[in-house]
C-alpha cells in the first residue's frame, strides 16, 4: 500500500486551519484508549474499517460525526457524509496519535488527573492548562468536534473527555441554543480544559506531511465504496486530479 496523495477537501481544509492549531477534532470518546500497536496481519480489531499505519479508524469513529457534518452539508447523502467524516476527521486524527506516542501517552494521563480536579472543584495549577471560555461557531477555536459535541451536553456540566487531533479536551457549556435551532450558523459559549500532545507551532504542516506519508488498508470491504480513492491507492496512481 502507497502513501496517500494530498486531498483538496474544501472541509479538511478549511476546518485544519480553523481548528489544528489548538487541535479541536474528536473522533473517539474514550480518553484511556492506549495509543495503537503494531497491526496483526491475521486479524485486524472489531470495528475497524480502515487501518492507518499501525492505527486504526472504525466504524462508530465515523458515525459518531454524520449529524455534525450534516448540520454543516445538510444536503448530502449519508455515503457522502461518511466519506467526509472519514477523510476530514477520523484519519487526520489516526495519523495525529502516531505521531508521538510518549507524548500522547502524557497528555492523556494529564488530562484524566485534571479532569478529576475539576470535577472534584479543585484549582488548576497555574503552571498548567486553565478552564478558558470560548464563543464561537463550528470553525471556532474548539473546533467543530466540540461544537457538534455540544449540542447533545447539558448546560453547566462537564462533558466526558474526549481526544482530538493534537491533544485531549473536556469543556462545558456555557450557553446554547436549543438542538433543534441548531444549523451551521449556530453560536455557542463554553468553557473547556485542553492538554495537548502535538506542539501547538506548526501542527497543520506537520499534519499535512504525515498524512501524505501515511500507509492505509481498507480492513473492512462493506466500506469499500466508502473510503476515498487518495486513502487506496498510491501517489503515483493518484496525482493531480485530486488536487
Amino acid at each position: 500500500m502507497g502513501a496517500m496523495p494530498r486531498t483538496s477537501s474544501t472541509l479538511f481544509a478549511a476546518t485544519l486551519l480553523a481548528t489544528l492549531s489548538v487541535g479541536a477534532w474528536t473522533c473517539s470518546q474514550d480518553p484511556v484508549a492506549p495509543p495503537p500497536g503494531p497491526p496483526d496481519v491475521e486479524h485486524h480489531p472489531a470495528g475497524a474499517i480502515l487501518r492507518v499505519d499501525a492505527g486504526y479508524v472504525y466504524a462508530n469513529e465515523v458515525d459518531a460525526f454524520v449529524e455534525t457534518i450534516g448540520l454543516i452539508e445538510p444536503d448530502e447523502s449519508l455515503p457522502s457524509l461518511r466519506r467526509k467524516a472519514l477523510a476530514n476527521i477520523c484519519m487526520p486524527r489516526a495519523v495525529a496519535r502516531q505521531l508521538d506516542p510518549q507524548a500522547y501517552e502524557r497528555a492523556r494521563q494529564e488530562v484524566s488527573t485534571l479532569y478529576e480536579a475539576v470535577l472534584a472543584g479543585e484549582g488548576l495549577a497555574t503552571d498548567g492548562p486553565q478552564i478558558e471560555k470560548l464563543e464561537g461557531h463550528w470553525r471556532s477555536e474548539f473546533g467543530m468536534d466540540v461544537w457538534g459535541l455540544a449540542r447533545s451536553e447539558t448546560e453547566g456540566i462537564w462533558s466526558d473527555v474526549h481526544e482530538t487531533v493534537g491533544g485531549f479536551t473536556f469543556f462545558r457549556v456555557v450557553s446554547a441554543p436549543p438542538s433543534e435551532e441548531w444549523d451551521l450558523n449556530t453560536r455557542i459559549t463554553i468553557e473547556r480544559v485542553f492538554v495537548p500532545y502535538l506542539p501547538p507551532e506548526g501542527p497543520f504542516l506537520l499534519l499535512q506531511q504525515a498524512v501524505d506519508q501515511a500507509d492505509f488498508e481498507v480492513v473492512d470491504p462493506a466500506w469499500e465504496e466508502l473510503v476515498p480513492a487518495h486513502f487506496k491507492y498510491s501517489r503515483d496512481t493518484i496525482r493531480d486530479d485530486q488536487d
